[in-house]
């Protein structure tokens, strides 16, 4: 796993050297103006993210061959029998195949996918997050870049998403639902987030937060129902297949480490609840993306229990994807908000990039639930 950690080594890099920039140490004028559109953009990051992900063996990611040998057989086929063999999406469908018979190899695909969630993950931080250098570190240690290294066609749709929360909190709903519809044409699991549009309008409180996982449980017990109803007006029967044929084939018991990472998941949302009101201090703009970050990650610990009662965790935990995003804003705002002392919070802070160094070690070395490790070359 080195060569993530050198990727995070290079995201501090890329700050330390801002930093350096901006205490006025480079005299040149020219050379610093260049400097920092680099670090507008976070370009080096940006840099460092995509050359990893490009040029990667397509052995990394447990899902990259499968999505591989798909291309290579659009080149062989016609386009009728493209639509008709092909169990994607449409959207991932039609640009694959459109790369697949110009010609292009299947490492052009990884570079438009890498290019487009690096910008999109870049540019969601830097609209929402006070310590953008942390929610990048916490893109890779926290398994969200990994991910976009397996489930290419999930996390394009994720990418679409976050841009579609940026022109919500800019009040351009329509728009944001649009890019809502788009993603779901890469991964039909993306129209989750077309309940975003309606948490931006909750005000959290308890009695919202009961209603909100009475809802989840009831919904729970609805949702094998709800999926086999899909099947039968939706061709897209790969994921109701679980359900519908075999539900118990799949998926084994949680173990004891599944079990302490979902109470580990559920203990983070209560501090984060109970530091709203009794340990951070934000403004009023601040409070509304907190309390809606906070309502977004509250079903992750909620589908991590909805996977466990239906023995379908994989299956639920990939639609995880769509809330889980929520912590490196929700952690930052945390820190900044932080009604302590400065030389408190500067150990708080430090403590929380060990934290996440910790977690990334147990994510990448030891758990790799993307086969993202050991990590290979194409060269």
């Amino acid at each position: 796993m080195w060569i993530y950690l050198i990727l995070v080594a290079i995201i501090f890099l890329d700050f330390g050297l801002e930093f350096v920039v901006n205490k006025k140490i480079v005299a040149d004028s020219k050379l610093k103006k260049i400097l920092n559109f680099i670090f507008k953009f976070r370009l080096i990051s940006v840099l460092a993210l995509v050359i990893i992900s490009t040029f990667r063996c397509y052995s990394v990611g447990a899902d990259t061959l499968n999505y591989r040998i798909e291309f290579e057989n659009f080149k062989s086929l016609s386009i009728k029998d493209c639509f008709a063999s092909s169990r994607f999406e449409i959207g991932y469908l039609l640009t694959t195949m459109i790369i697949a018979k110009i010609g292009l190899s299947f490492r052009f695909v990884i570079l438009l996918s890498s290019l487009f969630t690096a910008y999109c993950f870049i540019r969601f931080i830097k609209e929402f997050s006070p310590n953008k250098c942390m929610s990048i570190v916490m893109f890779v240690g926290l398994g969200l870049f990994a991910q976009s290294l397996n489930i290419i066609r999930h996390i394009i749709a994720l990418d679409f998403v976050l841009l579609s929360i940026i022109l919500l909190f800019k009040n351009k709903i329509f728009k944001s639902i649009i890019l809502v519809l788009i993603a779901s044409l890469f991964h039909v699991t993306a129209l989750v987030a077309i309940l975003f549009v309606g948490f931006k309008y909750l005000k959290l409180s308890y009695p919202l937060l009961i209603i909100i996982i009475t809802t989840a449980v009831v919904g729970i017990f609805i949702f094998p129902y709800a999926m086999k109803f899909i099947e039968q007006i939706t061709p897209l029967n790969f994921y109701t297949q679980y359900f519908v044929v075999q539900k118990y084939k799949f998926y084994a018991e949680p173990g004891l480490i599944d079990n302490l990472y979902s109470i580990a998941l559920t203990v983070i949302f209560i501090v984060l609840l109970l530091a709203r009101k009794y340990l951070t201090e934000l403004n009023e703009q601040e409070k509304k993306h907190y309390d809606f970050y906070l309502i977004v990650y509250l079903f992750v610990p909620l589908i991590r229990l909805a996977g466990f009662v239906l023995k379908a965790q994989s299956l639920l935990n990939r639609l995880n994807v769509y809330f889980f995003f929520a912590l490196i804003i929700l952690l930052p705002m945390f820190l900044k908000g932080f009604k302590l002392n400065k030389n408190f919070k500067f150990i708080a802070v430090g403590a929380s990039y060990i934290i996440i160094l910790c977690y990334m070690y147990y994510f990448y070395a030891i758990q790799d639930p993307n086969g993202v490790v050991p990590f290979s070359w194409v060269f």
